[in-house]
């Protein structure tokens, strides 16, 4: 009886990672069926987990080819089109403001924001050139 418990003790705490994809299957879960707005294709979801800049950048880039994180043009015009694309909550983009510092947009207010520092955690939504 001991054993059991002590399984499902180590079993529970084992399972209470991030939601942070880790294979084919979850980043192919993210791409879902990709909206197509002007010259991009975005992700249908954004990742289940905000993550800092750096992070950001490298889970794009697991997508495939060309996916990234759109620069703060392109996540205006999906802010526009919020409708289509569903999102909510704060975004990165690529455009860095300096060495240590992002452009944001936030979704739900439509702020946008400059010098937030890449070690921050924000959402992530990947597009790439269509």
């Amino acid at each position: 009886m001991k054993n059991i418990f002590a399984f499902l003790i180590i079993f529970t705490l084992a399972s209470c990672g991030d939601d942070t994809p880790n294979s084919n299957t979850d980043f192919v879960k993210i791409i879902g069926k990709p909206k197509i707005l002007k010259n991009m294709e975005i992700a249908e979801y954004p990742f289940p987990t905000q993550m800092n800049w750096y992070n950001a950048n490298e889970f794009c880039k697991k997508l495939g080819p060309g996916w990234r994180l759109p620069n703060i043009y392109e996540l205006e015009i999906m802010y526009e089109n919020n409708g289509t694309i569903n999102g909510g909550g704060v975004y990165w983009s690529s455009t860095e403001s300096d060495s240590s510092s992002v452009w944001v947009k936030g979704f739900y207010d439509g702020i946008t924001g400059q010098n937030y520092p890449k070690t921050n955690t924000f959402w992530v939504r990947a597009i790439r050139s269509y």
